[in-house]
């Protein structure tokens, strides 16, 4: 009896698993979308190969790109509101219908032998549209089944599930297209099938419509979440540190293609270096889920800050393939983290009927610059040659670490996420 009792003591004694957060309909939420991201990102490389292949046009397939960022970034400025006037998951609903419509609509286009760029364009916008209202009615729902200390672990492992999309979609897409032309969009509409069917059992509404929702649309209702942002000093200052770093990651990208081919490297070994990047992150979004203590941003942002400017640093000596790839990795590993962590403590600052603009506007405010990051990534590695580019983008990741390093910064990142 008393080696029974102590086993039980000792047992007490250990320091709990991390649980998964929420379960049921977190769990529901989380698969489902696990399986769509697989599936969009299957099918954007998917669609990418067969654009390039039937119309012989890099710009044509830049096209199509771009007019599904124009629809996601379009769908900021008024799918906030959407989603905090009506019950999110409704919103979720609708748009991953429409979603599944307009991949039912460019799929049967590809069954019947013929190619439509007008259509693939067409599916191209009203995918991005769709999405881009969903996400931010997710991002405002996820304090729905997971909230309090479990918040901030479900929206790492929300990270999670998004880079592995980013490891396994790109691969899998191309032996789909392998398989027939309509077979990748086809996948990727059972994807949306699922995550229909999931979002339909799940027993909570994800968030109460706004009690204003009665009233006519204003100026002041289409700019509330703008005005969270600005007048909120921790919103305003993360915000800036997660738009300046995202722009160094994303031009990040272009050098380390350049890295990778003038060492030699084929498509095949660019594309698994890139993978690394992926691959870092998810790792660090797994790790950083299953931590049992709750750091503050601030120890959080000093790990990520100088990991991310020595993978920078290390860049200027290393030219073979495996050692790029290890060392992109590690600029991402600390990320998911960070974000996760932020994105809950915004939860905390702002009404629950106001959360998904807010979301909005600071998506609009974070990932507009990375449009450009392209582009800058290209001036400099013409300007300055690729290896002296990563010298120029560790010091700027360098000098946001100073500005963390800042009284004022310094009181704004000392809290933890669910403070």
């Amino acid at each position: 009896m008393s080696g029974s009792a102590t086993r039980r003591r000792a047992a007490s004694a250990r320091p709990a698993r991390p649980e998964w957060p929420g379960r049921g309909d977190f769990v529901r939420l989380w698969v489902g979308q696990a399986l769509s991201d697989l599936g969009s990102r299957a099918s954007g490389t998917a669609f990418t190969l067969l654009v390039l292949a039937e119309t012989h046009s890099p710009v044509k397939a830049g096209v199509a790109g771009a007019f599904s960022m124009a629809g996601f970034l379009v769908a900021h400025l008024f799918g906030g509101l959407v989603a905090d006037r009506h019950p999110r998951r409704t919103v979720m609903i609708a748009c991953d219908a429409v979603s599944l419509a307009a991949l039912l609509v460019f799929t049967a286009t590809l069954l019947t032998g013929r190619f439509s760029f007008l259509v693939a364009v067409g599916m191209c916008l009203v995918s991005g549209l769709a999405y881009g209202v969903f996400s931010v009615a997710e991002t405002a729902a996820v304090s729905y089944v997971a909230d309090g200390d479990r918040l901030p672990r479900a929206l790492v492992l929300n990270q999670a599930r998004s880079y592995g999309a980013g490891l396994s979609g790109p691969p899998l897409g191309g032996l789909l297209l392998g398989l027939g032309r309509a077979v990748p969009f086809a996948a990727d509409a059972v994807s949306h099938v699922v995550s229909l069917v999931l979002l339909r059992r799940m027993r909570s509404p994800l968030g109460r419509p706004d009690p204003g929702s009665g009233r006519a649309l204003d100026r002041g209702s289409l700019t509330q979440g703008w005005r969270n942002v600005l007048n909120t000093p921790f919103i305003r200052l993360t915000g800036a540190f997660v738009a300046v770093t995202d722009f160094l990651i994303n031009a990040l990208r272009l050098v380390i293609v350049v890295l990778a081919q003038r060492g030699g490297g084929s498509s095949v070994h660019v594309g698994l270096i890139l993978a690394c990047g992926s691959a870092g992150g998810l790792l660090g979004a797994l790790v950083g889920s299953r931590t049992r203590t709750r750091p503050s941003l601030l120890r959080v942002f000093v790990i990520a800050v100088p990991l991310g400017t020595a993978g920078l640093f290390a860049l200027l000596s290393v030219s073979q393939g495996f050692a790029i790839g290890a060392v992109y990795a590690l600029v991402f590993a600390a990320w998911p983290l960070w974000q996760g962590l932020v994105t809950a403590r915004w939860m905390t600052l702002v009404p629950d009927h106001e959360r998904a603009q807010t979301f909005a506007a600071v998506r609009l405010m974070t990932a507009t610059p990375s449009l450009f990051a392209g582009l800058a990534g290209g001036w400099l590695i013409v300007q300055v040659g690729s290896q002296h580019s990563c010298l120029v983008l560790a010091a700027v990741m360098a000098a946001v670490g100073l500005a963390a390093a800042l009284p004022s910064s310094r009181r704004a990142l000392s809290v933890r996420a669910e403070d």
